[in-house]
């Protein structure tokens, strides 16, 4: 079970990066309060801290709900984590730009979303390439049964049959 001082966390890296989409000033008009009590609460190491009617009021100012926010943030902290490798973009520090936290998330997601692209069109290349291999056997075949001699006997033609049904069968499964 996932301790308050942890889902305090999501919500304040959740709150951060709405207010790297929406602005600071959004929230301080949203909730009532001021730029600098918005402010304030986003300094890394304040003491200031929204109650939980506050948290549910800046969660409901993006249409999320207070459960839906949390989780955002809850997604964004595992992102960070696996991608991040030890630097916290959670905190914006002094003399840097806020935001460079998100861009490096929306860069790796960017990222992996043009791998997915290129995979599906890999697959769908795979794909392609295995229905015309399976068309090059079926001519073969066809071929082969045109070009020889064929079967003499029942018991033969059936074999024969056989083995180019079994043949069929592996390319199709292919």
């Amino acid at each position: 079970m996932e301790s308050s001082e942890q889902i305090y966390s999501y919500f304040l890296t959740a709150l951060r990066h709405f207010v790297s989409l929406k602005g600071q000033n959004f929230f301080a008009v949203s909730t009532g309060r001021s730029d600098a009590w918005i402010s304030k609460l986003l300094k890394p190491g304040t003491s200031k801290k929204a109650g939980f009617d506050l948290q549910v009021a800046i969660a409901n100012a993006v249409d999320l709900g207070y459960e839906n926010f949390i989780e955002i943030g809850r997604k964004l902290e595992k992102v960070i984590s696996e991608f991040g490798k030890g630097v916290d973009y959670t905190e914006p520090k002094k003399n840097t730009d806020p935001k460079r936290g998100m861009e490096f998330f929306y860069e790796k997601l960017n990222k992996v979303i043009e791998q997915n692209v290129k995979l599906k069109q890999r697959n769908a290349e795979l794909k392609n390439e295995i229905k015309d291999f399976n068309n090059n056997i079926s001519e073969l075949i066809k071929n082969i049964m045109i070009n020889t001699k064929p079967p003499e006997g029942i018991e033969e033609r059936r074999a024969c049959a056989a083995q180019i049904d079994e043949i069929f069968n592996k390319c199709q499964s292919i």
